[in-house]
């Protein structure tokens, strides 16, 4: 892992979710109060419902990877002893970029 225990975790700058799909504009996700987090000109892509939906679902899948692994680099035994060699460690370490490239910052 890249930070040291303890250290508070990277913080999102996005809306927070939950975020919707528009029922009545298929391309815009909307947040819980009803504003437009964004909207997409994708509607001509095949694949543009899955692209949607996964937009929609990017608020709590970012907290739930951020508690997951903030979770678990404090709670892992070899941590503290300076592991960062262990079993999950390079899974912990790739998760905490994606996070980082997620709220706009970079861990090299």
């Amino acid at each position: 892992m890249t930070k040291p225990k303890g250290t508070k975790m990277t913080e999102p700058k996005h809306t927070i979710g939950p975020w919707k799909l528009s029922e009545h504009y298929p391309t815009c996700v909307y947040d819980e109060t009803g504003w437009k987090v964004t909207e997409g000109d994708i509607h001509w892509r095949e694949n543009w419902k899955a692209e949607v939906r996964l937009i929609a679902a990017a608020p709590e899948l970012l907290a739930a990877l951020m508690k997951m692994t903030k979770d678990f680099c404090d709670g892992c035994p070899d941590y503290d002893n300076g592991c960062r060699e262990g079993k999950y460690c390079k899974y912990m370490s790739q998760f905490q970029k994606v996070i980082a490239k997620a709220c706009g910052e970079e861990i090299p």
